[in-house]
């Protein structure tokens, strides 16, 4: 590993992952992991991707669905659509939950699906958990640059606050029995 005060050849020091914070290197080595692991061809511009709802409420057990549209398809050659949902939680690195459209990342519940084809794709939690709360987005590999959508999707719980006033009281009540 280069320290800041060590040079990389033609890489200014600003550059230099020990400036950024450790999430940022995670994220960028995560970053071009995927963009190495995706086809390399070239394109008449850049494709545009957009996502809905730009937020979601729902509750705990509720399912959610977003929606994710590329403005060319991102079918490739090789018959595979390099299509990737990520979380971001509060406070971390984003987290790759579905490749290729459909694929669950290792660890991910499979709560989470992807489905789509094209240009149009779908990301639905069956059974919304706490830990789901967080910051979506879809991202296209198929051509380069590799392109994530402008407005994300956050998803917060509808009733967060009135589930945890409903089990103090609930935890208040029982106390007074």
């Amino acid at each position: 590993m280069k320290y800041a005060t060590d040079s990389i050849s033609g890489i200014p020091l600003r550059f230099s992952c020990v400036e950024l914070q450790k999430c940022c290197c995670k994220s960028l080595a995560v970053y071009n992991k995927l963009y190495l692991d995706q086809p390399r061809v070239r394109t008449n511009g850049d494709i545009v991707m957009t996502q809905t709802p730009l937020s979601l409420s729902v509750t705990i057990g509720q399912s959610a669905s977003i929606s994710c549209q590329s403005s060319q398809s991102l079918l490739y050659s090789d018959g595979k659509t390099y299509l990737n949902w990520f979380l971001q939680r509060p406070g971390q690195s984003p987290q790759r939950l579905i490749y290729q459209v459909s694929k669950l990342n290792p660890g991910v519940p499979d709560r989470f699906s992807g489905s789509g084809s094209g240009t149009d794709f779908t990301l639905k939690i069956s059974r919304v958990e706490a830990e789901d709360l967080g910051v979506y987005y879809c991202m296209q590999g198929s051509y380069p640059p590799p392109t994530v959508i402008q407005t994300l999707t956050k998803i917060s719980l509808l009733e967060a606050a009135q589930l945890l006033m409903r089990l103090l009281t609930e935890k208040k009540s029982a106390v007074h029995l």
